[in-house]
C-alpha cells in the first residue's frame, strides 16, 4: 500500500497488540468463556427473569475485570478471589440479603456474577468447547483459544451486534455495594480482607471496556469486512451451540447456570424514576464511548480495503511478533493472515499455522478455493457497479456445493437415517440459498439488505442445529448413551421453544418500534418468517418419545406444537380430523410437505392471537399439523420396512 502515513502504522501497532494480547500468557489453565459469551449465555439463563436484565448481563463480567482484552496478563489478587469458591458462597449469601426495593441494581449484579461463576466449570471441563474442539492438529495448543475466540464473534454477532443482535448492546457493569459487601462476607471466612472501593473498581471497568471495545473492532472487521471469511468461519465452529459430540457447548453452560444459579428471590421491581433515567443514560454513554474506540481501532485503511501486500507492512508484523514466545508468535501469525490475507479460506489460514498445505480434499473444494481467490481479486474497475457479480455468484454456488458435501459426510460418518439425513440436506440447501441471497444483495438498499440478512441468519441456525444435533444423537445411540440423547432431545425443544417465541415477538413489534429501527424490524420479521416453517423439519427430525428432561434453560412454559403433539391422543387426533375432512396423504414426502405447511401455518396464526388460549385459526391448524405429523411417521414406518 503505497500511502501509509504513520498514523496508520500506528494504528496497525495497536490493532496487532491488543488482538495479540489476549493469546500472551499460553497456556492458562484460567481461561474459559469470554465476555460476549458469557453475557449470551446470561441471556439465555434468565430469558424467564426478565426483571434481572439488562443488569444480570451487563455483570456478567464482573470474575474478569481485573483482566481485559487488551492485557489478559493483568490479574491482581481479585481475580483470583472472584474465581474462588469461597467468594461464590459469599455472593450467594449476600444476594439473600438484599433489599429486593432498594437494591435492585446490586441483586441484578449478583445474578450476573453467579452466572458467570455457574457457566465457567463447563469451559474448564475436558468435553468444554474450548477444550474439545479441534482447528489445528499441529499447533494443538492454540485450539482452546481459537475455539473460544470465535465462540465469542458468534455469540457477539447473534446476541449484541448492531441491528440483528437479539439483545442488544452489551457493556461492562460492577456493582459496588455488591461486591464489597461479597467481598466481606468472604474475609469473615477466610481472613482475606481486600479494598475495593468505587474509585478502584471503576478503573478497573474502564480498561476492561477499552479491551471489549477492541474485541468488537475486530469481530465488525471480520463480520462487515469479509463477509465470506465470516461465513466460512461460523461454518466451522457452527457445532459451538450442542458442543463437540453433543456435550460441553453454549447450551450446556447456560443450562448449568439456570439449574444451579438460586432462583428464588421472586421479581424485583423495575427501576423508575430520575435515578433509572440517569443509570440508562450512563450505559448509552459508556457504549457511545465503546463504538467510538472500536471505530478508531478498524478505520486504518489496511483493514478497511484489505489491500495489505507490501513487503514492508509484512516485514513490520514479523518484526512485532519476533520477540513473543512460539505459540504467541503462531497466533499473531492467524490474526494477521484473518486480517489481511483476504486471499485464503479459512480452511487455507489453518494450514500455514499448521505449517503444511490444505491436501486436495475433493473437486468441491477446489472449486471453493479457486472461487474465492477469484471475488478476492483486487479490480481496477472495481469502482463500478455490480463489478464482480458473476464472481460472486460462483463463490456463493461453490461453498454451497463445499458445505453440502460436508454435512452429508458428517451424516453419513455418524449414521444418521435416510430420512433424518434428508430432512437435515433440506435445510443445508435452504441456508445456502438464503446466504446466496444476502450474499448478494446490493448494500444500497439498506433495508433489503437486512431482511435478507435476517432470512440467512435464521436458515444458518436451523441447519446448523439441524446437523449437529442429527449427528450427535446418532452417535450417542449407537454408544448406547440413552442420558445424552435425552439431553439432546430436551435441547432440540429448547431450540424450538426459542425460535417460537422469537417469532411471537417479531409478530407483536409495535409500530412505533418499526419507525425508530427499520433496520432492526426488517431483520426481526424477516428472521421470524424464515425459521417458522424451518422449525417443521426440525420437529420432523426430532423423534417422538414418551419423556424427557425439562429444557436446559429459561423456556417459556408455553407448549409447542411437538410438545402437544407429544402428548396428543391418536384416537382424538384421527376423530378430528375426520370432522375436518382431512384425507391422508399417499406418501411420507406428500405428509411431510403438508406438516410443514400447517406447522408454519399455527405458527402465523398463534403469533397474531395475543390470548394464551389456543383458539380459532389457530387450533385448526395445530390440529392439521398433528394429523400430518402423525401420517408421515406411520408413512415413514411403512416405507423404511419396505426398503
Amino acid at each position: 500500500m503505497k500511502n501509509l502515513n504513520k498514523w496508520s502504522f500506528s494504528k496497525l501497532f495497536m490493532i496487532l497488540s491488543c488482538a495479540a494480547a489476549v493469546f500472551m500468557t499460553l497456556p492458562s489453565e484460567t481461561s474459559a468463556w469470554s465476555p460476549y459469551t458469557h453475557g449470551a449465555i446470561t441471556v439465555e439463563a434468565f430469558s424467564a427473569r426478565r426483571d434481572l436484565l439488562p443488569g444480570a448481563v451487563y455483570s456478567s463480567s464482573i470474575p474478569d475485570i481485573t483482566t481485559n482484552f487488551i492485557s489478559p496478563a493483568a490479574k491482581d489478587k481479585l481475580y483470583s478471589v472472584f474465581h474462588g469458591a469461597g467468594f461464590m458462597e459469599a455472593a450467594e449469601s449476600v444476594l439473600k440479603t438484599l433489599d429486593t426495593k432498594k437494591e435492585t441494581a446490586s441483586i441484578r449484579a449478583a445474578y450476573g456474577f453467579l452466572s458467570h461463576a455457574a457457566a465457567d466449570p463447563v469451559a474448564h471441563a475436558d468435553s468444554g468447547y474450548p477444550n474439545a474442539k479441534v482447528t489445528f492438529k499441529v499447533k494443538k495448543e492454540l485450539n482452546h483459544y481459537t475455539a473460544y475466540l470465535f465462540m465469542d464473534m458468534i455469540c457477539y454477532k447473534n446476541y449484541f451486534d448492531g441491528y440483528g443482535g437479539s439483545f442488544g448492546k452489551l457493556v461492562a457493569a460492577a456493582d459496588a455495594n455488591f461486591i464489597q459487601k461479597s467481598l466481606a462476607a468472604n474475609a469473615k471466612k477466610t481472613g482475606e480482607k481486600i479494598n475495593a472501593d468505587k474509585s478502584f473498581l471503576a478503573k478497573k471497568v474502564a480498561t476492561f471496556t477499552a479491551g471489549l471495545a477492541v474485541e468488537k473492532a475486530i469481530f465488525d472487521c471480520i463480520i462487515d469486512g469479509n463477509p465470506e471469511l465470516f461465513e466460512q468461519i461460523r461454518s466451522f465452529y457452527c457445532d459451538y451451540y450442542l458442543g463437540v459430540d453433543g456435550r460441553g457447548g453454549f447450551l450446556d453452560a447456560s443450562g448449568a447456570v439456570a439449574n444451579q444459579v438460586a432462583n428464588d428471590r421472586g421479581v424485583i421491581k423495575k427501576d423508575t424514576g430520575v435515578a433509572a433515567f440517569l443509570n440508562r443514560q450512563k450505559y448509552e454513554l459508556i457504549y457511545a464511548g465503546m463504538n467510538i474506540a472500536s471505530e478508531v481501532a478498524k478505520d486504518a485503511e489496511f483493514i478497511r480495503t484489505g489491500s495489505i501486500t507490501s513487503g514492508r507492512l509484512r516485514s513490520l508484523v514479523d518484526k512485532f511478533f519476533a520477540n513473543k514466545s512460539e505459540s504467541s508468535q503462531a497466533m499473531g501469525k492467524l490474526l494477521s493472515a484473518i486480517l489481511f490475507r483476504k486471499d485464503l479460506t479459512y480452511e487455507e489460514i489453518i494450514a500455514s499455522i499448521d505449517g503444511a498445505t490444505v491436501a486436495r480434499i475433493d473437486d468441491k473444494f477446489e472449486r471453493y478455493r479457486a472461487a474465492y481467490k477469484n471475488v478476492k481479486q483486487g479490480r481496477w474497475y472495481s469502482f463500478v457497479p455490480g463489478t464482480g457479480r458473476n464472481e460472486k455468484v460462483e463463490y456463493a454456488d461453490s461453498f454451497a456445493a463445499y458445505e453440502s458435501a460436508k454435512a452429508e459426510n458428517a451424516l453419513d460418518a455418524a449414521g444418521v437415517g435416510t430420512t433424518e439425513k434428508a430432512r437435515v440436506m433440506e435445510l443445508v440447501k435452504a441456508r445456502a440459498e438464503k446466504f446466496k441471497d444476502h450474499y448478494l444483495a446490493s448494500g444500497l438498499n439498506i433495508i433489503g439488505k437486512a431482511r435478507r440478512a435476517g432470512a440467512s441468519d435464521a436458515a444458518f441456525a436451523c441447519a446448523s442445529f439441524a446437523l449437529n444435533y442429527a449427528v450427535d444423537r446418532a452417535k450417542a445411540q449407537k454408544a448406547g448413551d440413552s442420558s445424552l440423547v435425552a439431553k439432546l432431545d430436551a435441547q432440540a425443544k429448547y431450540f424450538s421453544d426459542s425460535a417460537n417465541a422469537r417469532i411471537k415477538s417479531a409478530a407483536s413489534m409495535k409500530l412505533i418500534d418499526k419507525i425508530l429501527g427499520p433496520r432492526s424490524a426488517a431483520y426481526n420479521s424477516s428472521y421470524s418468517s424464515s425459521a417458522a416453517p424451518l422449525l417443521a423439519s426440525i420437529a420432523a427430525i426430532a423423534p417422538k418419545s414418551s419423556k424427557t428432561p425439562a429444557p436446559p434453560a429459561g423456556a417459556g412454559t408455553a407448549k409447542t406444537p411437538e410438545q402437544i403433539a407429544e402428548t396428543a391422543d391418536r384416537s382424538e387426533i384421527l376423530l378430528e380430523a375426520a370432522k375436518m375432512g382431512l384425507t391422508k396423504p399417499s406418501c411420507a414426502k406428500d405428509a411431510y410437505d403438508l406438516m410443514k405447511k400447517s406447522y408454519a401455518g399455527y405458527v402465523k396464526a398463534a403469533s397474531s392471537d395475543a390470548s394464551a388460549e389456543i383458539s380459532g385459526e389457530a387450533a385448526k391448524m395445530l390440529k392439521t399439523y398433528l394429523f400430518y405429523k402423525n401420517c408421515y411417521e406411520e408413512l415413514v414406518k411403512k416405507e423404511v420396512k419396505a426398503e
